[in-house]
C-alpha cells in the first residue's frame, strides 16, 4: 500500500489539522494526548488500512503543537473545535478516538454529541476509576492545577512569557525511542522522556500544560450511558492506570471490544504495527 497524501490545514478558528488522504465523507479522527500533538498519529496514518471513502483527520488540539494559543482551554473548547472540524470536512460519519487525554475527550464527546459521533477507539483511556501512582496523586491534588496555570496565565499577561514553543515531531522521537528501547532492552528510554513533564514544557505552554492536565483528571460520564460501538485498547503495564479496572470499565460499556497490548502507558509508540492491524480490523468490521 502507498503512503497517502498528507494535507496540513487550518479551521476558520485556526484549529490546525493532519487529513491523511483526499477528502471523504467518512473519517476517522483522532486525538493525541497530553503536551503531545498530531505528529503523534504520522506513523500510523501512512499505512493504516481504512474502509472505502474514509480518511484519517488528526488535529492538534487547542493550547499544543500548531494550535498554540493563549487564553482558557477546557473539554468544552475542544469539543467545539473538534464540531467545526467535522463541519469544515462535510462529514456524514466519525469515529472519535485518541490516547490518554485525547481518548477521554472522545469519550465526553460521545456523550455530548452523540449525533456526531459513530464510534469510538480509546487508546489507553485515563479513566479515573483506575488510576493509580502519580496519576492518583494528581487526581486528588487538581484543585490546586487551576490556581497554578492562572498564576502563569497571569504571568504571560505581564510579559513573563517564552514565547512561542516550537512543534515537536513525534513521529522521529518516537522512532529514536524505539531504538533505545530495544538497545537498552527495557522501557527506562520511554519513561524518562515521556513520563515526565520537564521535557514536555519545552513544547507547550506551562498554563496551557496544567488546564489540559485538569481536564484529563475531570470526571466523565458513565460509560454504560455511551452506546456508540468501540474499540478499547489497554496497556498490560498500565504505569498510569490499572489495566484490569480499565479493562472491566471498558466491558460496562453496550458495545466495545477490549484489547490488551504490551505496553506500559504509550501504546503508538510501543505497540505501532498492533495498533495498526487492530484498528484496520476493527473498522473494516464495523464500518466497512
Amino acid at each position: 500500500m502507498k503512503d497517502r497524501p498528507v494535507l496540513e490545514l487550518r479551521t476558520a478558528s485556526g484549529l490546525f489539522y493532519r487529513r491523511h488522504g483526499p477528502t471523504q465523507s467518512a473519517a476517522l479522527v483522532l486525538c493525541h494526548g497530553l503536551a503531545s500533538n498530531s505528529s503523534r498519529w504520522n506513523e500510523l496514518g501512512r499505512k493504516i488500512e481504512l474502509p472505502p471513502g474514509w480518511c484519517l483527520l488528526c488535529p492538534d488540539l487547542r493550547g499544543h503543537g500548531h494550535s498554540q494559543r493563549r487564553g482558557r482551554l477546557t473539554r468544552e473548547t475542544w469539543m467545539l473545535d473538534l464540531l467545526e472540524l467535522f463541519s469544515r470536512e462535510g462529514l456524514e460519519r466519525v469515529v472519535l478516538g485518541g490516547h490518554c487525554m485525547g481518548a477521554n475527550l472522545a469519550l465526553s464527546m460521545a456523550s455530548r454529541h452523540p449525533e456526531s459521533v459513530d464510534g469510538l477507539a480509546l487508546i489507553e483511556p485515563m479513566l479515573p476509576q483506575a488510576r493509580k501512582g502519580r496519576m492518583r496523586v494528581k487526581t486528588a491534588l487538581r484543585w490546586l492545577l487551576p490556581i497554578l496555570a492562572l498564576a502563569a496565565r497571569g504571568a504571560n499577561l505581564v510579559g513573563i512569557s517564552r514565547g512561542q514553543r516550537p512543534v515537536l515531531d513525534l513521529e522521529q522521537l518516537d522512532r529514536k525511542t524505539r531504538a533505545a528501547m530495544e538497545k537498552q532492552g527495557d522501557a527506562r528510554a520511554m519513561t524518562s522522556r515521556y513520563a515526565s513533564p520537564l521535557p514536555d514544557l519545552q513544547y507547550i505552554p506551562a498554563h496551557s500544560y496544567l488546564q489540559a492536565l485538569t481536564e484529563t483528571l475531570r470526571r466523565l460520564p458513565p460509560l454504560t450511558g455511551i452506546g456508540q460501538p468501540a474499540l478499547g485498547l489497554v496497556s498490560s503495564g498500565g504505569l498510569f492506570g490499572d489495566p484490569e479496572l480499565t479493562r472491566r470499565a471498558l466491558a460496562s460499556m453496550p458495545d466495545c471490544q477490549v484489547e490488551t497490548l504490551e505496553a506500559e502507558h504509550w501504546i503508538p509508540t510501543e505497540q505501532p504495527e498492533a495498533l495498526r492491524r487492530l484498528l484496520s480490523q476493527w473498522l473494516g468490521a464495523r464500518f466497512g
